[in-house]
């Protein structure tokens, strides 16, 4: 079986067999990557699974333990959110709400919809819709940045305070290396080539 397939940086039609599926493929013009094979979802979806559960762990303990001379707080991915509400920064609040939570969550549970249907082979309306809709969406998520961001966080703190570091730090890590994996592990090309997602 063949599958027609177009470079995003020059435009050139390229026709791949199903043999050629399994390996990277580039372009015979411009030798920009055209194809890459995913992971298994026997691969991905436990990861998934561990993602879910330390997304919501790092949710619900506390990062880091600031301490300035008598000041003394425990820092919590929503309690800092809702804070940043209840100081009138509205705008930041919601940029960090969704780049930190509801977008995560959405893919997260759009990624988990579209596998499991795909597994069982139940493919229905909804399959579709959370399936272009993850297509959408994994545009927006910022997993690099959230990294980056804490990291410049805790090195630009640790200079002006003490900190300790609590269990919410790990969870985090692990949430944030482990969508990283999901996210490049799955390959939304696989689901159209193997016909498994359709109208």
């Amino acid at each position: 079986m063949k599958h027609a397939t177009a470079c995003a940086h020059c435009g050139l039609i390229m026709e791949l067999l199903e043999e050629d599926m399994a390996y990277e493929c580039r372009c015979a013009r411009c030798h920009s990557l055209i194809y890459r094979p995913g992971k298994a979802f026997g691969f991905i979806l436990p990861i998934l699974f561990t993602t879910i559960i330390f997304f919501a762990l790092s949710l619900s303990v506390p990062l880091l333990d600031i301490r300035i001379g008598d000041f003394d707080s425990k820092i919590m991915l929503l309690k800092t959110m809702i804070q940043f509400f209840k100081d009138g920064y509205v705008l930041v609040g919601i940029v960090a709400l969704l780049g930190g939570i509801v977008i995560p969550l959405l893919l997260m549970g759009l990624l988990l919809v579209v596998m499991l249907s795909v597994g069982h082979k139940r493919h229905s309306s909804v399959t579709l819709f959370c399936f272009r809709f993850y297509q959408q969406l994994r545009e927006w998520g910022m997993v690099e940045v959230y990294l980056a961001s804490v990291l410049v966080t805790i090195i630009k703190l640790k200079n002006i305070s003490i900190l300790s570091y609590e269990s919410g730090l790990i969870f985090f890590a692990v949430y944030l290396i482990s969508f990283y994996v999901v996210c490049i592990w799955f390959n939304p090309q696989d689901i159209w080539n193997q016909n498994n997602v359709s109208d």
